[in-house]
């Protein structure tokens, strides 16, 4: 996870990117999605988290909220819980904010199910969202050829 910056979107390897994209019905915006999500991430536990957009960040390296909107809208949360490294992406909503929301709600509600007492649960479904390490960079090519 060490290689994973906010600055362009890192999209988990393995996880397939959606073929359409469509309209949200979330009514949230994109200060409320971002902060919403680093909450629900506290509470469940997670540190070290890193959002990777395609949105320019601040210096902290958090996306800045008023940007023009990106070509790609993907999102990838990457954060440690507990002993794993893992990541929450989503990029089936035509606004980035919209993809921070689904990720946040998603978070939410592995928080009610660790609270309603189904806590192994979780762990199974944190297993399925594992950060596997990014793939080795390709070697340059030598000087003058």
């Amino acid at each position: 996870m060490k290689s994973v910056t906010s600055d362009t979107l890192r999209w988990p390897d393995g996880r397939p990117r959606a073929a359409r994209r469509k309209s949200a019905s979330f009514d949230t915006g994109f200060a409320a999605a971002r902060d919403g999500l680093l909450n629900e991430v506290r509470l469940l536990g997670g540190r070290n988290v890193v959002l990777s957009t395609n949105v320019r960040t601040r210096l902290d390296g958090l996306p800045y909220a008023n940007q023009p909107r990106p070509e790609d809208p993907g999102v990838a949360v990457y954060f440690r819980h507990r002993d794993r490294d893992v990541c929450f992406a989503c990029d089936c909503w035509n606004r980035v904010e919209d993809n921070l929301q689904a990720i946040r709600k998603t978070v939410e509600a592995l928080r009610g199910i660790a609270r309603w007492g189904s806590g192994a649960m979780v762990e199974q479904a944190f297993a399925g969202f594992a950060a596997l390490p990014p793939p080795a960079d390709p070697k340059p090519p030598a000087r003058g050829k």
